[in-house]
């Protein structure tokens, strides 16, 4: 019996803390708030990285330009109302990556609670 599970490689950006406007309350409206994001890209393993020399950064799916989306990206992009939406708006920007076949993003409003942090978690597919 053959395993049909295929080897991944997770690419992630963990704890990039940015300012954003984000909220729907008016408060949230006033003045840009920290957001924490947290961002997993799974790709499927086509091949072996064994050469120590190999620097062909085009054969994977780079976590430096998905912190450039959320550092520079997002934040031009001006108020957001929900943290599904920029969920959403991030998943779609990795999905450019055909390799890319499931993302999870975690965000997390770290001052939205008095007492803990809220957040949410979206996970999608490829769809095929």
């Amino acid at each position: 019996m053959t395993n049909s599970k295929k080897d991944s490689l997770i690419t992630f950006v963990r704890d990039c803390r940015l300012t954003l406007s984000i909220g729907v309350l008016e408060h949230e409206r006033q003045k840009p708030q920290p957001v924490i994001a947290h961002i997993e890209v799974e790709s499927e393993l086509q091949e072996t990285f064994r050469d120590p020399a190999d620097s062909g950064l085009s054969r994977v799916i780079d976590y430096s330009a998905i912190h450039y989306f959320l550092t520079h990206d997002i934040p031009a992009m001006g108020h957001i109302c929900l943290l599904e939406t920029l969920a959403d708006l991030i998943i779609d920007y990795c999905f450019r990556d055909p390799r890319a076949q499931q993302v999870t993003v975690r965000l997390e409003k770290p001052n939205a609670l008095p007492d803990a942090i809220g957040g949410i978690e979206l996970c999608r597919r490829r769809k095929t």
